[in-house]
């Protein structure tokens, strides 16, 4: 089923993001964790690793997170306010989750515990500008790019999916 382009998805993650960003520079926060999405490059089925420089979006939904990375840029530019795009991994908090059966999950899984240091991570890192990060553990092929989320982060992931899966 697919989301209503303009209810489902322009309204939070275009203007809900906008309201948000301009929320947080009118109150002085310094940096802004946004949640981007792996759907931003799925598109580009052709390659053996998306780098945070992959911009082909695979669906509406990553054009809109897509456009947030794109807008976070401005606010930094703009204002100075510290942005990190992070492209989730799949997350859904558990180790036993069914749907880690399909294999091409567990080249984007991100387990709980690496969750919580990535995230901790991104709050305390030291000043960093404007980023775009890839978030997932110790995955088979290293499909998902981590240079940007060591070095700018400080980030190393320590799990793997479960067996169980």
């Amino acid at each position: 089923m697919e989301a209503d382009f303009i209810r489902d998805l322009v309204k939070p993650n275009v203007e809900g993001l906008w309201n948000i960003l301009d929320a947080a520079r009118l109150a002085g926060v310094k940096r802004f964790i946004f949640a981007s999405s792996t759907n931003v490059a799925f598109g580009a089925t052709e390659k053996k690793q998306l780098t945070t420089d992959t911009v082909h979006v695979f669906n509406p939904y990553g054009a809109t997170k897509a456009f947030g990375e794109n807008l976070g840029r401005w606010f930094h530019d703009t204002y100075g306010l510290e942005f990190l795009a992070v492209r989730i991994g799949y997350f859904r908090g558990r180790y036993d989750d069914p749907a880690l059966r399909e294999a091409w999950l567990h080249r984007i899984w991100l387990g709980p515990k690496d969750c919580v240091t990535f995230f901790r991570l991104a709050v305390t890192a030291p000043n960093f500008g404007y980023g775009i990060v890839y978030a997932c553990s110790r995955c088979p092929e290293d499909y998902l790019d981590l240079t940007s989320a060591r070095k700018l982060l400080g980030y190393e992931p320590e799990e793997t999916v479960p067996d169980t899966a």
